[in-house]
């Protein structure tokens, strides 16, 4: 599998629910997922500022890095 294929069904996996429309829904699903009750919990938990996480969610958009990393951490930490 091709790093693009990967990454794609990264972001399918958190955007699978239905309703996901814009970044407020992709990062409150982050932290639900995640169990953080911050922006800065989860900002800390990518290697992210708060002000990041802001700016996805005003720019209604989260970068694909993000979505990716994120998985990769959740999977990270389920598997330790």
């Amino acid at each position: 599998m091709t790093d693009s294929t990967q990454r794609k069904r990264q972001l399918s996996a958190i955007c699978a629910e239905p309703g996901f429309t814009d970044a407020r829904q992709v990062i409150r699903s982050m932290k639900m997922r995640g169990g953080f009750e911050t922006d800065t919990a989860l900002a800390a938990f990518l290697g992210r500022s708060q002000s990041a996480i802001a700016h996805w969610r005003r720019n209604g958009q989260v970068p694909e890095g993000a979505v990716v990393r994120f998985e990769q951490r959740i999977k990270a930490c389920r598997t330790a």
